[in-house]
């Protein structure tokens, strides 16, 4: 049984959901997933300018497991850009060391510190905000009873406990 994934440590999440080609027609195109994960191995290396051995230990990661991510990454935004597909940023492994929150008024997306309850908008002060997550919902299912619940964003389902059997979940 090969060893289960440890999150990623993601610093902050994208500041947009996805990246679309201009002067190209991408509606029939099946747009690229790049995971959270991927798109901080990116930010780090290329917008950061960090190598790989420092990335690696701020992602929480082996240095070939972000070679790994690294690789894949690039890959993926080679293929967007030559293609001319859509980008959509979400889902992965990963965890945030606080909270992140998003406005849907302003768009701003903000942190709050001590991963406390936010009730508004630090930009904007508007009430319509929600827990950052990637937009593709996912659930937490039990592979014993069938037990589901909706995943959290940056806890792992496998180290989640079913409340009904006490067996691991897994991420459906």
């Amino acid at each position: 049984m090969p060893r289960p994934k440890r999150n990623r440590k993601v610093l902050s999440p994208p500041a947009f959901d996805a990246f679309l080609p201009s002067g190209t027609d991408s509606a029939g195109k099946e747009a690229i997933e790049l995971n959270l994960e991927e798109y901080e191995s990116i930010r780090l290396c290329d917008y950061d300018l960090l190598n790989h051995a420092e990335a690696c230990e701020l992602m929480h990661v082996s240095r070939a497991t972000f070679a790994r991510i690294y690789e894949s990454a690039r890959r993926k935004v080679a293929k967007a850009f030559v293609e001319g597909r859509a980008i959509l940023i979400q889902g992965g492994d990963f965890k945030f060391e606080e909270k992140w929150w998003k406005c849907h008024d302003c768009g701003s997306v903000f942190n709050s510190p001590g991963r406390k309850k936010q009730k508004d908008c630090a930009l904007c002060s508007s009430d319509y905000i929600e827990e950052y997550s990637s937009s593709a919902e996912s659930y937490c299912i039990c592979v014993s009873c069938g037990y589901h619940k909706k995943h959290t964003p940056g806890h792992p389902c496998r180290e989640e406990k079913c409340p009904k059997c006490k067996s691991r979940m897994k991420k459906k």
